[in-house]
């Protein structure tokens, strides 16, 4: 008796968020782009397509990490002090710029004359984060080898910082 309960608990949970994860997903549909409804339409109609927009998608998520590579060696020289070129500090904002499609908080690049906050994106990059292959300077890589500092710690040099 009490299998059957949670079997029928089951299937009323199913029947009731079905239409809403429906509507949900035909209200995201509407929202996107023409041009990405279309694709979308192409591969309903093509399942074989989802292999080519895999690609495509593959290709451009690498292309972004290969532009992101020479980004990461020149703000880990700003994170330094190594003097960077006016041309290499533009090619950054712009590579973060482009970046900024898949990670939001980094549209701040796509503003004119925004390399001038490289020195602050150079500090706050998560440096564990990013592959040693990566990094071009062995200084940055120890920082991995070290124990992570604790929040607290973090959380009062901000307010020191900020003389609260």
């Amino acid at each position: 008796m009490i299998t059957l309960g949670r079997v029928s608990n089951a299937v009323r949970f199913t029947f009731r968020w079905v239409p809403w994860v429906i509507t949900g997903a035909s209200l995201a549909y509407r929202r996107l782009p023409d041009k990405s409804q279309n694709e979308i339409r192409e591969v309903a109609k093509e399942p074989r397509k989802w292999g080519e927009g895999l690609e495509k998608a593959w290709d451009a998520s690498r292309i972004g990490a290969e532009h992101f590579q020479k980004t990461s060696g020149t703000l880990a020289n700003i994170l330094i002090g190594r003097r960077v070129s006016r041309k290499e500090r533009i090619q950054a904002r712009d590579d973060l710029a482009a970046l900024s499609i898949v990670v939001p908080p980094l549209r701040v690049f796509m503003i004119p004359g925004s390399q001038i906050l490289l020195g602050i994106m150079a500090r706050v990059t998560p440096w564990r984060l990013v592959p040693d292959a990566w990094i071009p300077l062995n200084a940055l890589k120890k920082i991995r080898e070290e124990e992570a500092p604790s929040l607290d710690h973090e959380s009062t040099q901000v307010r020191r910082m900020l003389g609260r």
